[in-house]
C-alpha cells in the first residue's frame, strides 16, 4: 500500500486559509493620472501627486482642475474616472447593503464602473442616476444639462429629484442608449 504525504498539502491549504485577504479598511483609493486635483476630508485638504495611490477611509469632496484626470476605486465595488473640471463628494454607505452614494457638482467628464452592489449619482440637473452593474459616462453641459451614456450592463435607472412633467424624461436607460438630464425650468 502506497501512502501520499499529505501533511504538505493539509499545511498549503492552511496557510492559504489564513492568509489575509485585500484591505478592506480603506474605503477609496485615488490616483492622479494628469494634471492637479486635492481631496478635501476632515477640515484638511489633501494634493493629490502623480503615481502616488492615496488612501481615502472615510470620502471626501474630491476637486478636479481643467485638464487633470482622477481614478477613483472603491474596494471590492466600483470605480471612477474624473476629468476636470470637476468637483464631487463621497463617503463609505451606511450598510454593505447601501448604494455607494456620488454627489457630483459638477464634472466635464465622469466615466463610473460598478461591479458590486449599487451605485448612486446625483447630478445637479435634478436626477439621482442608479446603476447596479455596467458601466456609464456622465459630461456636463452648458446650463447645468449633462448627457448620460450606458455603456454596458444591466439597465441604469433614472429618478427626478425635482418636480417636473410625468414622462418628461425616462426611468430606465438600456445598454447603448443616452439620454440628456435638463434642469427643471
Amino acid at each position: 500500500m502506497r501512502v501520499f504525504p499529505l501533511l504538505p498539502v493539509l499545511a498549503a491549504l492552511c496557510a492559504t486559509a489564513a492568509a489575509p485577504g485585500p484591505d478592506t479598511s480603506t474605503f477609496a483609493w485615488l490616483e492622479l493620472g494628469a494634471g492637479r486635483a486635492r481631496l478635501a476630508h476632515g477640515g484638511g485638504t489633501l494634493e493629490l501627486r502623480a503615481g502616488e495611490k492615496l488612501s481615502a477611509a472615510s470620502g471626501g469632496r474630491l476637486l478636479v482642475d481643467t485638464g487633470a484626470r482622477v481614478t477613483v476605486s472603491f474596494t471590492g465595488r466600483s470605480s471612477l474616472v474624473v476629468s476636470g473640471p470637476a468637483a464631487l463628494a463621497f463617503a463609505p454607505p451606511a450598510t454593505q447593503e447601501a448604494p455607494l452614494d456620488i454627489a457630483v457638482e459638477r464634472a466635464h467628464e465622469l466615466a463610473a464602473e460598478n461591479r458590486r452592489g449599487a451605485l448612486q449619482i446625483t447630478h445637479p440637473s435634478g436626477f439621482e442616476i442608479r446603476l447596479d452593474q455596467g458601466l456609464c459616462r456622465l459630461s456636463d453641459l452648458p446650463g447645468g444639462a449633462a448627457d448620460l451614456t450606458h455603456l454596458g450592463g444591466a439597465p441604469l435607472r433614472l429618478r427626478s429629484t425635482t418636480t417636473r412633467p410625468s414622462g418628461s424624461w425616462p426611468s430606465r436607460l438600456e445598454a447603448g442608449r443616452s439620454a440628456r438630464l435638463a434642469p427643471a425650468r
